[in-house]
């Protein structure tokens, strides 16, 4: 189950690549930027800003769960079954339907389109989501068939899956991007629905398995933007013997998204990381001997 795949992206790996977005993740960030990939399930997206309000959508709607009102359209998500009606008579496409399920042979046509370009910089394919392990079986298939291509892959990873689970996905990758949320297993079960215990555990085993791995800090104001956790997150990867960090500042792209799905947003309206305090948080981990980006990118 896919929800997109996207070509040209520079800042989630090495050189130029191809982003296969996964559908489903089993945590739950407050502050994520793809909420749409929480459900493993088909689910309708709506932009308010790209609706007519011509009202196509909840006469094509089968269970009503669409209507206008006052010239204002209204979603009643509990309704909603994603049959994708809604989607398939919107011109503007202010509604679409995430998540579609795609076979190996069709994204492997997608994504060897751009090979030369994987070529001539170094680049090629990231498995990103939602979370990559949760489709295990599939995912190792697609690395499987990257690498017989001869293609440098990647996932963003979470971290959060049983152990067997976990190990055969970053056992099958080039390169593991491994998100590192919350210091505090408190905080982050908080921030997130789950602990990091696993998630440590399954961070240090890919270590000592000799995988590259790069660890990726979504930083966000008011969670894990204070001096403290900075500088513990720096030490756990000096500890694991992890070298690089990208350090994620938080903004608020992804609120649209929230609200297109018919989700709480407890995050709305939270001014975005200032430049400032980011690189004062890439200060702290440079002064560690870490290597440190501000944004996603290569290696």
């Amino acid at each position: 189950m896919i929800t997109e795949i996207q070509r040209f992206s520079v800042h989630d790996g090495p050189g130029i690549r191809t982003l296969v977005f996964f559908k489903g993740c089993p945590l739950r960030c407050k502050w994520c930027q793809n909420p749409e990939t929480f459900s493993h399930l088909p689910q309708i997206m709506y932009t308010e800003s790209e609706c007519m309000s011509c009202g196509l959508c909840g006469q094509a709607c089968p269970v009503q769960a669409v209507s206008v009102r006052d010239n204002v359209l209204v979603t009643q998500w509990d309704r909603c079954t994603a049959c994708g009606k809604c989607a398939e008579v919107c011109s503007p496409k202010a509604r679409k339907l995430v998540g579609e399920k795609k076979t190996l042979a069709e994204i492997m046509k997608v994504v060897l389109r751009d090979r030369v370009f994987y070529q001539n910089s170094g680049g090629g394919v990231t498995l990103s989501g939602g979370e990559v392990t949760v489709q295990s079986a599939f995912a190792v298939r697609l690395l499987n068939a990257l690498r017989e291509e001869g293609i440098h892959t990647a996932i963003e990873t979470c971290g959060f899956a049983r152990r067997e689970i976990f190990d055969s996905v970053a056992q099958a990758v080039d390169l593991v991007l491994f998100d590192m949320k919350h210091s505090d297993p408190e905080k982050h079960e908080f921030f997130t629905g789950m602990d990091n215990v696993l998630i440590r555990e399954n961070l240090r085993r890919t270590v000592q398995s000799g995988k590259p791995v790069v660890v990726r800090y979504p930083l966000i104001p008011g969670v894990n933007d204070d001096e403290k956790t900075i500088n513990e997150t720096g030490d756990l990867c000096l500890d694991l013997g992890i070298g690089t960090i990208h350090i994620l500042p938080f903004h608020q792209a992804g609120q649209t998204k929230w609200d297109g799905i018919g989700a709480e947003y407890s995050f709305k309206g939270r001014q975005g990381m200032a430049v400032r305090d980011a690189e004062s948080a890439k200060a702290i981990l440079e002064t560690k001997g870490l290597t440190v980006s501000l944004g996603g990118g290569g290696k």
